[in-house]
């Protein structure tokens, strides 16, 4: 099937057909790593919260509550 797409139809092709075989490498440009890599890491104030959760889950595995 050729052509436009008819009035509302497949907005998909709007997006930029540069991706590689696979389907998915051009959606990673190392601009979108960095940020990826960036918002990714994990605060002080996360951490403690992850340590909190994690002590909490190993005292209900131990029968603690």
């Amino acid at each position: 099937m050729t052509g436009a797409p008819a009035r509302g139809g497949d907005t998909r092709e709007l997006w930029p057909r540069d991706f590689g075989r696979d389907g998915v490498s051009g959606l990673l440009t190392l601009d979108r790593a960095l940020r990826a890599r960036d918002v990714s890491h994990p605060d002080d104030d996360d951490e403690r919260i992850a340590l909190g959760v994690l002590e909490k889950l190993l005292a209900r595995v131990d029968g603690r509550r």
